[in-house]
């Protein structure tokens, strides 16, 4: 099986299939819980939470790519068609489509996960740093592409090639943040950069009197 026919694959993903396994898995869970008693086995316990904070993760990273692909893709769309389809599954482009229809839905979700870091939830680090990330990407993306389309129409290219470049350039800058969070949030891996790391770790405060990351780096060094 090539590239090819695998992308094939992954944009005929349906809402109906990925509703399927989602029901799978909470109804395996609820069978783990009922049956499982006081003590669930450590295996079981490890699984499941290897599964709430990859697949967590993964949804913040989702929510900043899709709001980043509504506001660019569709002005690449006549220039580099084929380019705009390798980044448009199917199952993207209808939660695209629930996301748009909810009133104020990125006002809401920013402050749910703001306030959701200053109570320290959930108590898993990871999903936290990987929410206060994500709540970074989304405020500086809408400034950009607020300066972006202002200056579009200012300058009368609304349409033209250049705005189909330009629109290719942030893109490809914001994916440039975005997919390699993607790969982290599978592997369960923070920022190598120092800089980005430093930066949302002080947004994240400690989880304990004892916890400080900068100066566990520096033991380590």
């Amino acid at each position: 099986m090539n590239n090819k026919e695998i992308l094939n694959i992954l944009a005929q993903v349906t809402w109906f299939e990925l509703g399927v396994v989602s029901c799978l898995f909470f109804f395996l869970l609820q069978l783990e819980k009922k049956w499982n008693i006081q003590k669930p086995r450590k295996w079981i316990r490890n699984t499941r939470n290897f599964i709430w904070q990859r697949g967590f993760s993964i949804f913040t990273y989702l929510i900043s790519y899709i709001h980043v692909a509504h506001d660019y893709l569709p002005l690449m769309l006549a220039k580099y068609t084929g380019f705009v389809q390798f980044f448009t599954f199917k199952f993207v482009i209808d939660l695209l489509k629930l996301i748009k229809d909810i009133p104020f839905f990125l006002f809401g979700y920013v402050l749910i996960c703001y306030l959701l870091i200053k109570c320290k939830r959930p108590k898993d680090r990871l999903i936290r740093y990987n929410l206060i990330f994500n709540v970074v990407i989304l405020s500086i993306h809408q400034l950009t592409r607020d300066f972006f389309y202002q200056a579009m129409v200012f300058f009368q290219l609304n349409g033209s090639l250049f705005e189909a470049n330009g629109a290719l350039v942030f893109f490809s800058l914001w994916m440039l943040l975005i997919l390699p969070g993607f790969i982290r949030s599978i592997l369960g891996q923070y920022d190598t950069n120092s800089f980005l790391r430093e930066a949302m770790e002080l947004h994240l405060g400690r989880d304990n009197y004892n916890f400080i990351w900068w100066n566990k780096r520096k033991k380590k060094n």
